[in-house]
Formats: structure tokens, C-alpha cells, sequence
């Protein structure tokens, strides 16, 4: 959790390599959505490939 100007933000990094280079992709949502959205959130990220 990250505060933002009216509410915590959940957040959700995952990073990598490709071409020599970082790729990082984030997921966020407000707090009070974390227990709707954190699930779903892990699947998309954990789903995800990455081809060199």
C-alpha cells in the first residue's frame, strides 16, 4: 500500500528482462477495492509471458 492524496493505492509490481532492457508492469487499485481485485491481480500478472 502507497498513500495517495485521498486514500491508500494497493500495489502490485512485477518486473523482468527483455532485450537487455527492464520491463516492469504494475497493477493498482484503490484500498478498499484490494479484496475484490488482489485475485484477479495475481492471475493477470502470473499469466503473463514474455517472449525474447
Amino acid at each position: 500500500m502507497t498513500p495517495a492524496r485521498d486514500m491508500q493505492v494497493y500495489n502490485y509490481f512485477i518486473f523482468t528482462h527483455l532485450d537487455g532492457k527492464v520491463l516492469l508492469l504494475s497493477f493498482n487499485c484503490a484500498e478498499k477495492l484490494t479484496t475484490k481485485w488482489e485475485k484477479v491481480a495475481d492471475k493477470i500478472m502470473t499469466s503473463l509471458a514474455v517472449r525474447e
